[in-house]
């Protein structure tokens, strides 16, 4: 795979590749080997992000949560 990152989420790992390689990742990787190999690095869950890999997405993220978990003043 060109591209391809895994981020770790707490017990979940999200697979990330290019998004013109999402059908072919799923379509030619072996998901129960590679469900078995995250579960031994202690992950629980294994996800494939749909959007795809992209950089800066983790910026995305960061901008969602940061107005939600402030509280209002008043």
């Amino acid at each position: 795979w060109q591209n391809i990152r895994v981020r770790s989420e707490g017990d979940t790992a999200r697979i990330e590749v290019l998004p013109e390689d999402v059908k072919k990742f799923v379509l030619e990787t072996d998901l129960s080997t590679l469900i078995s190999r995250f579960k031994s690095f202690g992950f629980l869950y294994t996800t494939l992000d749909l959007e795809g890999y992209r950089s800066g997405k983790l910026n995305d993220v960061l901008a969602f949560k940061t107005p939600m978990s402030q509280s209002p003043t008043a």
